[in-house]
């Protein structure tokens, strides 16, 4: 029952906070990108829009957007703001298998889920930003990953 407490917070915030005007042009003009470079997603003009924009609150609500590309650069935007509870919003979204364009900023193309995405932005080896996982907690839930695609 305690985890069940633990998981409302961050759906209830999301589910009843309407984000402003604002907030909701920055996320369109995001959506309107077809590619990404993930490694850089925080250094783009329209991230910074969004960033400049929105709130904490606006950010855990856009994950939750219809545009992938939204979703990812809000739950970028969250980790970039030591977002406490950004390892249950990674939670909140495992399953999320649409697609992205991403790029590595030269000829590089690959189609990855927005999950993918997010859990690689909470990498202990490899952000910037403090990992809420431990390296072996990463690995395993990478592991438990793999294993789902698989079968």
């Amino acid at each position: 029952m305690k985890n069940i407490l633990f998981l409302l917070p961050p759906i209830l915030i999301s589910c009843s906070h309407k984000p402003n005007p604002e907030v909701l042009k920055a996320a369109d003009a995001i959506s309107k990108k077809t590619i990404i470079l993930p490694d850089w997603v925080d250094q783009d003009d329209l991230y910074q829009n969004l960033m400049a924009v929105a709130s904490t609150e606006d950010l855990i609500s856009m994950t939750n957007h219809d545009d992938p590309i939204v979703r990812y650069c809000a739950f970028i935007g969250l980790r970039e703001r030591k977002y406490p509870e950004i390892k249950q919003i990674y939670f909140d979204h495992q399953d999320d298998e649409m697609n992205v364009l991403t790029s590595n900023g030269a000829c590089l193309k690959n189609w990855r889920s927005v999950s993918d995405l997010m859990l690689w932005a909470l990498d202990p080896e490899e952000t910037r930003f403090k990992s809420p996982f431990t390296q072996k907690e990463y690995d395993s839930v990478c592991q438990i990953k793999i294993c789902r695609k698989v079968n």
